[in-house]
């Protein structure tokens, strides 16, 4: 809400920042007012569904008419207005619910993707780690092969046994 000394103009940019949609109540007073066109201005910077509802009979003021024109009123001189009112809410509730769904589902698939290409990255290092330690079993029997061969201390069938293995 708006309390004594607070900045007013502030506390309704931010509600209408964290708002889902706003409801214009279009009056002759409204109309006139010099901060109803930058409340306007706020919804429609901030991609905010603008529902006006006329109270009267009243023409919007120049400074948003163009904005507000194209857009469904309600009015509410009518015995169904509340019912067409409530209706609209509903139904951008329930746009912005499939979006939010939608927007986690996607969080969610990217997660996925992350993790994904975390456990590739892992199984990659792993197959380089393994990659390098046969390379350093191969290096120590060709080493452990060239020294025994040289002592004349292992027969053929030793030999044959380590050769094997580096395959």
């Amino acid at each position: 809400g708006i309390y004594s000394g607070s900045e007013f103009v502030e506390v309704i940019a931010n509600a209408i920042a964290d708002s889902k949609m706003m409801l214009f109540i279009s009056s002759e007073h409204s109309n006139e007012s010099i901060y109803t066109a930058g409340e306007i201005f706020e919804a429609i910077e901030n991609n905010k569904l603008i529902i006006p509802i006329k109270v009267d009979g009243s023409k919007y003021n120049k400074k948003f008419k163009l904005l507000l024109n194209p857009l469904d009123y309600i009015d509410f001189s009518k015995n169904d207005a509340l019912t067409d009112l409530l209706k609209a809410v509903e139904n951008e509730k329930a746009r912005i619910a499939k979006i939010e769904a939608d927007e986690a589902l996607r969080r969610e698939e990217l997660k996925k993707c992350e993790w994904k290409k975390s456990v590739k990255h892992e199984i990659q290092e792993q197959a380089n780690e393994l990659q390098k330690l046969k390379e350093t079993r191969n290096a120590l029997l060709e080493s452990i092969y060239k020294k025994n061969s040289n002592d004349n201390r292992l027969n053929d069938t030793t030999t044959t046994k380590a050769l094997n293995q580096l395959s």
